[in-house]
């Protein structure tokens, strides 16, 4: 497998967003959404330790938040919460697209001009934090646009940075290298 880098917005195009997440979409035809489930939510609680407060984790999961659009907590749809305990028997919230984050290192292997990307696999259960850690290219740092272009970490981690495992229902989702899609929500991704 190869190395591959994602682009933050400033490194390739005029700035078209701010104030926002820097989340960009990786190929939706392979991907189903991945459920939140208990143990999928306490991984990603547990990776964003110490700075992730349990009233932060439903900000971070929240119906108009960068992951769990549409599906997160706090729209008229209950969602399980196995953070702080509410909803339990409520469906998950899902991560209803594969996001990475500009600046994200992933591995993956190029055929033409498509990188199959390795990837969690959602449908199986999570890693150990540890494990994910000696593992870097399977998560990634959530970044926000600022108006000036430049980058701030996600505010749910209390001064911390704010970290998402690279996950896809079935772990496989591709990408194309090398294509700019001018204000469009896709990576710029080159090798490294």
């Amino acid at each position: 497998m190869s190395k591959y880098y994602v682009a933050h917005d400033r490194e390739y195009q005029e700035i078209w967003r701010w104030n926002v997440p820097e989340v960009y979409w990786l190929d939706q035809k392979q991907a189903k959404a991945v459920k939140l489930t208990k143990p999928w939510q306490r991984f990603i609680f547990e990776l964003n330790q110490p700075g992730m407060t349990k009233k932060s984790w439903r900000t971070f999961a929240g119906i108009n938040t960068a992951f769990t659009n549409t599906s997160g907590y706090g729209g008229n749809e209950p969602r399980a919460d196995f953070i702080n305990g509410w909803d339990m028997d409520a469906k998950p919230p899902v991560l209803d697209k594969v996001r990475i984050c500009g600046g994200a290192i992933f591995h993956g292997t190029q055929s033409g001009e498509i990188i199959t990307v390795e990837t969690l696999n959602g449908e199986a259960k999570p890693p150990t934090v540890a494990w994910l850690v000696a593992h870097p290219w399977l998560m990634f740092r959530c970044w926000t646009v600022l108006p000036d272009g430049s980058n701030s970490d996600f505010p749910y981690g209390k001064g911390q940075p704010v970290f998402m495992p690279l996950v896809a229902s079935g772990g496989k989702v591709t990408v194309k290298i090398n294509t700019r899609l001018i204000g469009k929500p896709y990576p710029y991704v080159r090798k490294i």
